[in-house]
C-alpha cells in the first residue's frame, strides 16, 4: 500500500542515506546491475502495492530497488534478463529505463525515483490507465550479427595517410578524412567535429591504459582553424566486466564497446552532475562474446545509450566500453567542447594515419 505524500513533516521521498559500503572481501565495489561475488536480492514480480515510495537514485541496493525494477519491467522498460544481472541494484540500465520513462511521459529526465516520477509511474501502472507507449529498447540478438558495411574501416586516399603539421592543415585534413570514412564534417564557428582513432582495438588488460586518440577540429567565432589532440581510449577494461551483462546467454558478462562508425554526442551531465558527452541516438554497440578481447566476431547487442565521454582515472581508464580520459587530459579536453555550438559529431575508425 502506498504510503500518503503529504500531512508530515518529513517527506517519504527526502534522499536517503547512502546504502552501507559491501566489505571488500565480498566484492570490488558496489556496482550496479552488475555480476557481483555476493548473494543478490530476489527479483520479484510487479505488484501494485509495492511501488517505492522514496528517492532512489544510481547507487542504491535495497528491496525498493528491486520492486522499482520490476515496475520497469511491467510497463517494458526492462526485460528480465536485464533485471536478472542485478536485481535490487540501482545501476545504469535501471538508470537508462527509468530515464525513457520520464521522457515518455515528460518529466524532468533525472535518472532518479522521486515524487513526480512515482505519481506518474502509479498512473501509468493503474488498471485501465493509457500507458504511453516506451521509446524503443533494443534487445539480445538472438545470433551474431555482422558490422554494416559503413562502420568498416576505409583505407584513406594516399594523400591522406599522413597527419600533418599545423592546426589549418590539420582541420583541412580531417575534413577530408573524415569525409572518405563516410561521415559528415560539420562548419561553422564552433561546430566542433571529433575524430577518434582507435589504435588499441583490444579490450585493456587489467585496469586498461590511454592508447587511442581524438582530435577534436573546429573553426573558431573568427574563423580561425583549431585542432585539439588527446589520448583517451576506446575500449573497455577487463577489470569492468563486472559492469557487463551477458548477452547470449552463455552465464558470462560480455564486455561492449561504441562500434567503428559515425555518431553525435551533445554535451551533458551525468546523474552526479559530473560534465560528460551523451550520445544523441541510441545505438547497438559491439560485444565481446567469445571473451578473447578482440571483438573479432562482430556481435552487435544492448543499448549503446549509456556509452559517455568522461573522465577515468589516472591508474585505472574505469572504462565499461566509454570513451574515458585521465584526468589531465579531461579538463584540456572538456574545456574545448564544453561551448561548442550544437551536437558534435564523432567519427571512429581503426584507419589511423601515420603521426596521429
Amino acid at each position: 500500500m502506498l504510503l500518503p505524500l503529504g500531512g508530515s513533516n518529513t517527506s517519504p521521498f527526502a534522499p536517503t542515506p547512502a546504502p552501507a559500503a559491501v566489505a571488500p572481501a565480498l566484492v570490488r565495489q558496489a556496482p550496479a546491475d552488475a555480476f557481483v561475488a555476493q548473494k543478490k536480492l530476489a527479483a520479484p514480480a510487479y505488484d501494485s502495492t509495492s511501488l517505492p515510495n522514496k528517492v532512489l537514485t544510481e547507487g542504491a541496493h535495497e528491496t525498493a530497488v528491486a520492486h522499482l525494477q520490476a515496475a520497469l519491467e511491467k510497463l517494458g522498460l526492462m526485460t528480465r534478463a536485464e533485471v536478472a544481472t542485478g536485481p535490487g541494484w540501482f545501476g545504469k540500465r535501471t538508470q537508462a529505463a527509468l530515464e525513457r520513462f520520464q521522457k515518455s511521459h515528460h518529466l524532468p529526465v533525472t535518472g532518479a525515483f522521486d515524487a513526480k516520477t512515482h505519481a506518474a509511474m502509479h498512473a501509468a501502472l493503474a488498471p485501465h490507465a493509457p500507458v504511453p507507449a516506451p521509446a524503443p529498447h533494443p534487445q539480445p540478438a538472438p545470433h551474431p550479427l555482422p558490422r554494416p558495411p559503413s562502420h568498416k574501416p576505409v583505407p584513406p586516399p594516399t594523400s591522406l595517410t599522413t597527419v600533418p603539421r599545423g592546426e589549418a592543415a590539420q582541420y583541412a585534413f580531417f575534413k577530408k578524412f573524415v569525409a572518405a570514412q563516410g561521415g559528415t564534417f560539420q562548419t561553422g564557428p564552433n561546430r566542433i567535429n571529433l575524430v577518434g582513432l582507435r589504435k588499441d582495438n583490444r579490450v585493456g588488460a587489467g585496469g586498461g591504459a590511454y592508447h587511442d586518440v581524438v582530435y577534436a577540429v573546429y573553426t573558431d567565432s573568427k574563423g580561425v582553424p583549431h585542432s585539439k589532440r588527446f589520448t583517451y581510449t576506446t575500449e573497455p577494461a577487463a577489470n569492468m566486466a563486472w559492469d557487463a551483462g551477458d548477452v547470449n546467454g552463455d552465464g558470462r558478462p560480455d564486455q561492449g564497446r561504441i562500434p567503428n562508425g559515425h555518431f553525435t554526442y551533445p554535451v551533458s551531465s551525468r546523474s552526479n552532475g559530473a560534465p560528460c558527452l551523451r550520445p544523441a541516438k541510441d545505438f547497438v554497440p559491439e560485444r565481446d562474446v567469445n571473451h578473447d578481447g578482440s571483438f573479432s566476431e562482430h556481435y552487435r547487442s544492448g543499448d549503446g545509450s549509456v556509452f559517455l565521454f568522461h573522465q577515468g582515472g589516472n591508474f585505472e581508464t574505469g572504462s565499461a566500453g566509454c570513451q574515458t580520459f585521465s584526468p589531465g587530459q579531461w579538463n584540456a579536453f572538456w574545456n574545448t567542447v564544453k561551448h561548442a555550438h550544437g551536437t558534435l559529431t564523432y567519427t571512429l575508425t581503426t584507419t589511423v594515419p601515420k603521426n596521429a
